[in-house]
């Protein structure tokens, strides 16, 4: 019987800590799907990206653009590594968001091809699933920069 009591304790104990690790690693993410998800939106968003910035070079000498699509750039990278080494946070996310308000508001305010406006579109249709992922909400229309969400 007592045999039977110490397997049963052990059993426990270990069913335990298997529960606990993986409710602690769900934790440590600051996102809410799968690294899957968050993987194929972050690549998307580098494609898309990279295709909306080739479009806009062709378009503009503008050393003010160059400046905005190359930082931009860069924060999208800087998201991708830490993604890729498992350090990614809100404020990874957060860093793209407030990069890509400046380049909205250039386009509003500049005349740009019907092109680089479907290819900036679908750049922020990207990062509003990546921002939704993260739990941030963004504000397009007043560009108040990004929000955490309550959820």
């Amino acid at each position: 019987m007592n045999i039977k009591l110490r397997i049963f304790t052990q059993l426990a104990v270990i069913t335990l800590l298997i529960s606990s690790a993986t409710a602690l690693q769900a934790q440590l993410r600051p996102y809410r799907v799968t690294d899957n998800q968050v993987q194929a939106i972050i690549d998307k968003l580098e494609t898309d990206t990279d295709a909306f910035t080739t479009e806009m070079n062709r378009g503009t000498g503008n050393t003010s653009v160059t400046t905005m699509l190359r930082d931009f750039e860069d924060s999208t990278d800087r998201l991708k590594d830490n993604f890729t080494s498992r350090r990614s946070s809100s404020a990874d996310v957060q860093d793209v968001i407030n990069r890509s308000f400046p380049i909205t508001n250039y386009i509003r305010t500049n005349r740009i091809s019907m092109r680089s406006d479907d290819l900036w579109s679908t750049v922020k249709s990207d990062i509003n699933t990546l921002a939704g992922y993260y739990n941030i909400i963004v504000n397009w229309t007043n560009n108040t920069g990004p929000v955490s969400g309550n959820t």
